[in-house]
Parts: C-alpha cells; structure tokens; sequence
C-alpha cells in the first residue's frame, strides 16, 4: 500500500484541530444570542462557556491516559461526532431549561477534548516532519480555529438565524473523510522508530510542574480574553458583533502565527529564549492594545500581541514532551494542553460572580497582570 505524505497527515490533522476549537469560538461569539434566546444574565452565560471550556480540557488528561498503547485514532473520530451536536442548539426551544444547556455544553467539551491528546501523538508521530513544527503547525490552527469561530458564529446567526448553526456540520463531516484516508499513526512512549528530528526540543531548562505553570497563568489570561473580548466591545464599546468577532480573529491570527514562528525558530534558536523573548515583547503591545481598543486601527495592535503571548505554548508542550516525569506522553500532552486550559477554565467559572458584579471591562484590564505572571515564573525559575 502506498505511504501516505506527511504533509497530508498534517494537513488532516490541523483541519481537525482547527474545526474542533472553532466550535468553542462560535459559543463565545453567539454568547449574547445564546443569552437573549434562552433568557439568561451574563453569570449563566460565562457559567456555560466555563462549563465547555472545563469539560473540554479536564477531558483531555483521562482521555490521554485510554489507549496509551494504540497506534490508531479512534478518538479523532469520536470526537468530531460530538461537536456535530452543535446543529441543536439553534433549535433548541426559548424555555429549555439551564441544566440542559450546560449538558450540551459538556457535550461540545467532551468531543472537543477527545481530538486533542491524539491530534498531538499524531502529529508527533509523522516521520518526515521536525517535530517542532509539527507540533506548532498543528497548536497554531487550533488558536486560529477558536479565534475564527466568533466570527463565524457571528455571520451565521446574524446573517442567517441562530438556528442555523447546523452549517457547523458540513465542515466536521468533511474532516472525517479526509481522516480516512491520512492513514494517522499515533506515537506512543515505546515507538521504536522515531526519527532523529523527533529529539529535537530536549531542554530541561525548566521542570515539568514548572513548564504547566507557566502555560496555566498564559491560558488564564488567553481564556478571559477570548470568551469576553467580543462581549466587551459588544456591550461596553457599542461595537457590533461581528466587528467583536474581526477582533477576536485578529489576536487568532497572530497567535497562530507566532505559534508556528516559534516552531521555526526553535531550529536556529534556544526554545528557553524564544519563550521569554515573545512574552517581554508582546506584554506591552496587549496593554497598548487594552488602552486603545475603542479606536478601530488598534485591531493592529491585537494581532501582535497575539503574535508574541501566544508563540510560547506550543514550544512548552515540546519541552514537556522531554521532561523528566513517569507519566506516558498521553497523559503529559493531555494536562499541558488540557490541564493548563481546564484550570483556567475553572478561574474564569470562578470568576463568573465578581465579572457580572465589577462588569466585563475590569475583567478585560485584568488579563495582563496573568501574563506578567507568566513572564515572572519563566524568568524566576529557569535554570542558567
């Protein structure tokens, strides 16, 4: 039979990562439709994005853990499955009571987080591919994904209906087929065959506790900032939902494209650099960004700073794939990507109380203190 490409595995997989996160974007995007239609406040409706976001991503750590030792997907598919329940929220009657709708929000969770431990592994597992950059080719579409899927959800619900969002499907269904014939092989802690270039990224600059805690206080500003960014400039700033949407796509894109210039980069350059280097740069350019939001021409100004907070993650995932730990390296991409996200997901439930009581622009202005945070533990923890 003939060898499947590595760039076609890796194009599978980034459509899936890209489409599975892009359902999470377009519940933050619907957020005031979701509110309006079913007649809740904001508390219940960050309660529903939180409850996605923590099903989502505490799923993925027990997820990794099953099938530790199999070479075949099978959660890939599972997972698409799931995020096709997205087509009944829009159909869903006005009265249908809250506990139901967490209960499809836990649904979205779940299949979003059953693509993420084995997206990983497979694209770790493509031989022909520097592992780098395969692991932040497949993490940058994710961050493009969920920034996408406020827009998305945007132009449907506002330039169709919000019971449209079956449109979500046909994407989903073409991922499936093409995850058919990629012929995805997932690596495993004892793969015997793993390429020279797959080495690439061993650093113990830091621990692994140490590598999750600075990915969890980047994720906590990146999952406050992305559910409330298109609320903010909706509510606060008397923007449109799809001008909140254009937004929240532009920090995507820079996050997406410094997730992969990092990749690039960490060829040339010590990853432990790269890390520190993008967080001291885009610090300030998010702040700038916060203080000039109500001018259109600071969109620039997002996208950057996306650029440079977000180029860091994927390259924490590549050293934690090499730190020292006992846990298989399922279970390891599943709490850096899954824990780290899940965590955050739990400050911002949390956080649910005080945002409705100080309102969405405190919430918003708060986000550079975790940044600052994260830049601090990288610097402070590091070992010369």
């Amino acid at each position: 039979m003939k060898k499947v490409s590595g760039i076609w595995q890796l194009t599978t997989l980034m459509m899936i990562h890209f489409f599975a996160d892009m359902i999470g974007g377009v519940l933050s995007g619907v957020l005031p439709c979701v509110r309006e239609h079913f007649g809740i406040g904001l508390k219940l409706g960050v309660i529903f994005l939180a409850t996605r976001s923590i099903s989502s991503n505490f799923f993925q750590i027990a997820i990794g853990n099953m099938r530790k030792r199999s070479q075949k997907p099978f959660f890939l598919y599972v997972g698409l499955c799931l995020l096709m329940m997205i087509a009944l929220l829009g159909v869903l009657p006005k009265d249908t009571p809250f506990a139901i709708l967490l209960l499809f929000a836990i649904i979205f969770g779940i299949g979003t987080a059953a693509v993420h431990p084995e997206g990983l592994r497979g694209a770790m597992g493509i031989e022909d591919i520097n592992v780098a950059t395969a692991t932040s080719a497949f993490m940058m579409v994710g961050f493009f994904g969920f920034s996408a899927g406020p827009l998305v959800g945007a132009l449907i619900v506002e330039g169709i209906s919000f019971s449209a969002l079956w449109l979500l499907i046909l994407p989903l269904l073409l991922t499936i087929f093409c995850l058919k014939s990629a012929d995805i092989v997932l690596i495993t802690d004892r793969n015997k065959n793993e390429t020279k270039s797959s080495n690439q990224g061993a650093d113990y600059t830091w621990t692994f506790p140490q590598l999750y805690l600075i990915a969890l206080l980047l994720n906590i500003g990146a999952t406050i900032l992305q559910a409330l960014l298109p609320t903010y400039l909706y509510e606060s700033m008397g923007f449109s939902l799809k001008y909140g949407g254009v937004m929240a796509l532009l920090f995507g894109l820079g996050s997406a494209l410094g997730s992969f210039g990092g990749g690039y980069l960490s060829k040339k350059y010590p990853i432990p650099n790269i890390i520190m280097s993008s967080m001291a740069i885009g610090i300030p350019l998010l702040v700038f960004y916060i203080l000039t939001c109500q001018y259109p021409w600071s969109g620039i100004f997002i996208f950057l700073a996306g650029m440079f907070v977000s180029s860091s993650l994927p390259l924490l995932v590549v050293l934690a794939r090499f730190a020292h730990t006992r846990l298989p390296i399922g279970v390891k991409m599943g709490v850096m990507v899954g824990g780290s996200w899940g965590v955050a997901a739990v400050i911002f439930l949390l956080l649910g109380g005080p945002i409705e009581y100080f309102g969405v622009d405190k919430a918003i202005k708060i986000v550079v203190s975790f940044y600052i945070l994260a830049l601090s533990v990288a610097y402070l923890s590091r070992k010369h």
